[in-house]
């Protein structure tokens, strides 16, 4: 990767992208979380990995309270673990 054009790390992550946003990935990771489950996401700006508890299950995403700082974050399903 430290070789690839900016151009084709784009186009990488454009597919990649498409394919988390398959429902199946969508479903399978809903699937095993429930409203208040303790959970660790990665935070993408920090590039850190965070602990936070779920508060709402929406459709490609899931509203997590932040442990440390006590705010409210729409976070992506594939980016949770």
């Amino acid at each position: 990767m430290n070789q690839a054009s900016a151009f084709e790390l784009y186009r990488m992550r454009a597919a990649i992208d498409r394919v988390l946003d398959k429902p199946r990935w969508l479903l399978a990771i809903q699937s095993r979380l429930q409203i208040g489950q303790r959970v660790e996401y990665f935070d993408a700006q920090a590039n850190s990995l965070k602990r936070g508890q779920v508060l709402e299950l929406c459709r490609k995403q899931a509203l997590i309270l932040d442990q440390d700082d006590d705010r409210r974050w729409l976070i992506s399903y594939a980016a949770i673990n």
